[in-house]
């Protein structure tokens, strides 16, 4: 799919954020919730959701990806991203490698590395953030004396289990068991890559 997308065609905009990777399964809502809260992020900073491939929208869309300005290869890019970089460059196209934004921290983090790709003025991006950290964090301290201390266990490939890790341990969870699923995205250093960022 990315090989068909008109790269080298289309004048892209330098504000249009693509994600590359987002790992869609199945249509159900989550994914466009997940999606949803993207977008109304990347509008605080003064940006605009593009095409996400994949996320299960008409191969036609996908292909208007080639108009994004700022690219954000997530984690599930990761076997095929050094051959996009290869026919990407040169092309006008800010890239950004990130981890899965989930939780506080790796949201926060997202944030910080998409508004650097797409000169966001850092001081736009930290009042966005500091916001709505402030409006989240609330409502999770309510939780932590319930689950202070409770073990949790986590089975899935390694960006997804990073990313689980982070929001369970940001509710107070501690983690005792990780299994991680699959090869091709990483093993266990991955993992603790990911969550040490």
């Amino acid at each position: 799919v990315l090989r068909r997308i008109p790269w080298r065609s289309v004048r892209p905009r330098g504000t249009q954020v693509s994600l590359l990777g987002y790992f869609f399964d199945r249509y159900e809502g989550d994914h466009a919730g997940n999606l949803q809260q993207i977008s109304t992020a990347l509008k605080a900073l003064g940006l605009t959701m593009g095409p996400t491939v994949l996320a299960g929208s008409s191969f036609r869309e996908c292909m208007d990806a080639a108009h994004s300005g700022v690219l954000v290869q997530l984690p599930y890019l990761g076997p095929v991203a050094s051959e996009l970089e290869s026919f990407l460059a040169d092309q006008g196209r800010a890239t950004v490698k990130t981890d899965l934004p989930m939780g506080i921290s790796g949201t926060s983090r997202w944030l910080r590395q998409v508004g650097d790709a797409a000169h966001v003025p850092s001081a736009r991006v930290e009042e966005y953030i500091s916001g709505r950290e402030a409006k989240v964090r609330a409502p999770l301290e309510k939780m932590h004396s319930r689950f202070r201390g409770r073990a949790m266990a986590v089975f899935a490939e390694p960006p997804l289990a990073a990313g689980l890790c982070t929001i369970l341990s940001e509710l107070s969870f501690q983690p005792a068991l990780v299994g991680l699923r699959g090869t091709t995205l990483g093993g266990a250093a991955a993992f603790r890559d990911t969550l040490a960022r």
